[in-house]
């Protein structure tokens, strides 16, 4: 006998995702430059010692570096920010916001980065969300990993075995599990709650093939 259940999900961490057509931007002109300066300097980190990636943040007017022009990638992810704010979030009134580009990311096997989050607040903002854009990533690039924000995640009498008997491949069981990675694809662009954390492990395989991010910021006034 099959019985019907509804399903209520508590406390999601909801990943949101869309794609962005590399003809909507001159994609190749970031490649090549990004790739240039990737090549002059692998290791590019002023940013913290939990990445050994090609990092531009807090580095943006080094001028060892071929400067980066963002205003088309602004253009682009404000659109796409501005929609999520409005249709995807149910704000019970308006809110203020602002976004900024707060890093790009080059790099190859075997480069990693470490967990952490984005959370931080200035004096009237708080960060509350964060996107990803993956502008470049081969098949065998690394997953970006993110650890299960819940306490069950932390608890080894919770989870016991149970991560061993279920499916790995079924999100809605990764509550269970104490990471998780989405098989995210070239060209997407996904924004996912702050305070989570995540990494990118060393690649599995050997590649040539560099692996390029743009990582964004989404701050809300609460106050």
């Amino acid at each position: 006998m099959s019985v019907a259940f509804e399903r209520n999900y508590l406390f999601p961490s909801i990943a949101y995702k869309t794609v962005i057509s590399p003809s909507s931007y001159n994609k190749q002109k970031y490649l090549d430059l990004i790739t240039e300066n990737y090549n002059r300097q692998p290791l590019r980190n002023k940013w913290s010692n939990v990445a050994n990636f090609h990092h531009y943040y807090d580095d943006w007017d080094n001028n060892k570096f071929e400067k980066l022009d963002l205003n088309e990638l602004r253009n682009l992810y404000g659109n796409i920010i501005d929609s999520f704010m409005s249709d995807q979030i149910m704000f019970s009134n308006v809110i203020e916001y602002t976004w900024n580009i707060v890093n790009v990311t080059a790099s190859k096997n075997p480069q990693e980065m470490g967990m952490h989050n984005h959370l931080h607040r200035d004096e009237n903002y708080t960060c509350h969300f964060s996107a990803i854009h993956y502008m470049k990533i081969g098949e065998n690039h690394s997953r970006t990993e993110f650890r299960n924000p819940l306490i069950v995640g932390y608890t080894e009498l919770t989870l016991g075995d149970i991560g061993r008997k279920l499916s790995p491949n079924q999100i809605e069981n990764s509550s269970f599990f104490r990471n998780w990675s989405l098989n995210w694809s070239e060209d997407d662009f996904v924004i996912f709650p702050a305070y989570l954390d995540h990494s990118v492990p060393k690649r599995k395989e050997e590649t040539e093939d560099l692996r390029i991010t743009v990582a964004c910021n989404i701050y809300l006034k609460l106050d």
